[in-house]
């Protein structure tokens, strides 16, 4: 009887594995069958219905396999409870549903014109877009069950997968970080700076390897398949290689992580360009960055190829989290004067910064002042509204030795801005730098930044500009010395790292530098001529490239845009009026606009406005024509938010055009 026994369970057990392998594979076929909206569809419909702020809660969206989701998040006393879900889209009827959500709503606060309930959630655009499922508890394991072991899945699919074991074994080191929503890792301690157990190393370990094997399978079928984020492929695995090995230096892993970088393969290209950003600084400097491409070659070129280790280079997109704060000032010689357990709170709670007429305080003053505030900071302990914790606006900031008066005048002081204004004044004998200046944007400190080449320089003194004679003079140099190269008509993730600085750089340059500038930017046009950007496919490029030319040399412009026009319009015969505006064809339309009438009619005041030619006009009245039939579309008008209001924005500015 028992090998009977045995033999029946058996069968039951490959009966029980066939029906679910049957019902994963009729889910695939239907999320591959169903048209959801775009992104901003959903938003748009969702969005239009939240009339007020959350009532102790915050909405969200949830992409599920039958439909579109409002999330809430409910919160007690700070604490975050189990998301609740509301259908917005039905994947079967393929309707918008009207949302209960009343009761979720604060009408004290506000009604009818509040358009912010999910305003925090546009950055997770290409995510929602990208994936089947997306946005709730455990859809990474989903994933995961659907298309695991699955022979017949697209290259778009493969990278679906990729990233859902990525985000499981990332939330394996640091839980609850990345917004995953994990079951099996939520109750996982973060460890900051400090060992994990084994097992959890192990799991983080098999999930990146999964991860990083389908990008390889992408790369063998596709080598020019291009990723959510990057074009190349090659890169993105590269860049994933580098996160891997920060992460498990975060845990002090240093033999595993070291293995990893060795395997780590950037090109010619990216290297290069990782050197130039280290050597726009000076001996000892800190530099800010805000990507990948901007950090992680850095990090191999100092940590593999040992070069320029001098130069601190610290991620600010991952100082908003307080175990990559722990971990910087463990691994690197950088001061500060904030401790673990008080950034672990003030990463997670704001400011309210106090108007008056409080004397300004030096930092380290100020920051006993907010400690008496707040004596025993608990991550455990969060405030909202009418609970934050006040400190005065006003406090004085030493910056390469020299102290200068500083007001943070926007009312509130989130984590990574107090991190920020607290590495600066704890390391006065070391230079800032940063790739962007949007990083000291919100610190209220992006006018005291001056350019130097690729990167920007924080100094004492406030400037009118972020240009002055050395800035030209290192602009020139780079030229001279780096000549810009393009490998063909689509460009690369890192040659648009650079292309796309400079023409800014030459589209905000002052009037009065225009002159002084000039070598540079012939040099510029040599190495880069009408020619090689005609042929370009990256349309980005090309209207930054129109906007340097209108700012620099409108007679060469006129020149530029007659030759662009017969290209133009074909791009914009191209846009459908009919359907919703796509993404891509928003795209198309805002770059060609701004070549021909966005840059044009902010150089229209000046001494030397641009020609306005017979080809110009053809292409501006076609302009004109398309923009006023895409804002009469009535599909646009109620599935569009931000879209739409670009194409309004478009529409008014023609008609004084």
């Amino acid at each position: 009887m028992k090998p009977t026994f045995q033999l029946l369970f058996g069968f039951v057990i490959i009966v029980f594995t066939t029906s679910c392998q049957s019902a994963s594979l009729e889910m695939l076929n239907q999320l591959r069958e169903t048209k959801f909206p775009s992104f901003e569809e959903i938003y748009t419909h969702v969005n239009r219905q939240i009339e007020a702020p959350g009532k102790d809660c915050q909405f969200g969206l949830a992409k599920k396999a039958d439909g579109y989701y409002l999330k809430i998040i409910p919160y007690n006393n700070g604490k975050i409870q189990d998301p609740i879900f509301i259908k917005a889209w039905d994947a079967n009827t393929k309707k918008h549903l009207n949302l209960e959500i009343d009761k979720y709503l604060d009408f004290d606060f506000r009604r009818g014109t509040y358009q912010n309930g999910l305003k925090h959630i546009r950055n997770s655009a290409k995510s929602f877009e990208l994936n089947y499922l997306y946005g709730y508890p455990n859809y990474t394991k989903e994933l995961v069950k659907l298309m695991e072991d699955r022979e017949d899945l697209s290259n778009k699919e493969i990278e679906m997968l990729a990233r859902a074991y990525s985000a499981e074994a990332c939330d394996y080191i640091h839980p609850n970080q990345f917004g995953n929503e994990i079951d099996a890792t939520k109750d996982l301690n973060d460890p900051m700076y400090g060992k994990i157990a084994a097992d959890r190393i192990a799991s983080f370990n098999r999930l990146s390897a999964q991860s990083l094997a389908c990008y390889q399978k992408i790369k063998s079928k596709d080598p020019n398949y291009k990723t959510m984020l990057f074009d190349d492929i090659n890169l993105k695995i590269s860049h994933d290689c580098m996160n891997n090995y920060m992460l498990l230096k975060s845990v002090r892993e240093d033999d595993a992580a070291t293995q990893i970088l060795k395997k780590v393969n950037y090109n010619a290209d990216a290297i290069a360009y990782a050197k130039q950003l280290l050597d726009n600084c000076t001996q000892n400097g800190v530099l800010m960055t805000s990507g990948d491409s901007d950090t992680f070659p850095l990090w191999y070129v100092q940590d593999q190829l040992h070069y320029r280790t001098d130069v601190l280079v610290i991620n600010h997109s991952l100082l908003q989290i307080a175990w990559y704060f722990d971990y910087i000032k463990h691994i690197t010689p950088i001061k500060s004067s904030l401790k673990p357990k008080e950034y672990d709170f003030y990463s997670q709670n704001y400011l309210l910064l106090t108007h008056g007429p409080d004397v300004a305080l030096n930092y380290s003053d100020w920051l006993a002042q907010l400690r008496m505030n707040n004596p025993e900071p608990d991550s455990k302990n969060n405030y909202y509204q009418e609970n934050m914790l006040q400190i005065s606006e006003k406090l004085i900031l030493n910056i390469q030795g020299t102290t200068i008066d500083f007001t943070a005048d926007k009312g509130y002081l989130s984590g990574v801005e107090l991190a920020m204004l607290d590495l600066i004044s704890s390391n006065p004998e070391r230079r800032f730098y940063t790739t962007s200046p949007n990083v000291f944007a919100e610190n209220n400190l992006k006018d005291y930044l001056v350019k130097r080449d690729l990167v920007y320089e924080l100094g004492p003194v406030m400037n009118a500009s972020n240009w002055d004679k050395e800035s030209n003079q290192r602009l020139l140099e780079r030229l001279q010395k780096h000549p810009i190269q393009t490998h063909s008509s689509t460009s690369s993730d890192v040659e648009r790292g650079t292309l796309y600085p400079i023409c800014y750089d030459w589209i905000l340059l002052p009037e009065e530098e225009i002159k002084a500038n000039q070598p540079a930017f012939e040099l510029f046009l040599k190495q880069l001529p009408f020619k090689t950007i005609l042929e370009s496919s990256d349309i980005g490029l090309i209207e930054l490239y129109t906007g340097s030319l209108i700012h620099m040399v409108p007679k060469k412009a006129a020149q530029f845009l007659d030759s662009y026009a017969p290209k133009a319009l074909k791009l914009i015969a191209s846009i459908d009026e009919q359907g919703i505006l796509s993404n891509d064809d928003m795209e198309i339309l805002s770059c060609v606009y701004s070549s021909y009438i966005g840059f044009k009619r902010k150089h229209s005041g000046t001494e030397n406005p641009i020609e306005e030619t017979v080809l110009q006009k053809k292409v501006a009245d076609a302009l004109k024509k398309k923009i006023h039939s895409l804002c009469d579309n009535p599909l646009n008008i109620r599935n569009l938010s931000w879209t739409y209001d670009k194409l309004e924005l478009m529409k008014s500015e023609m008609l004084s055009y």
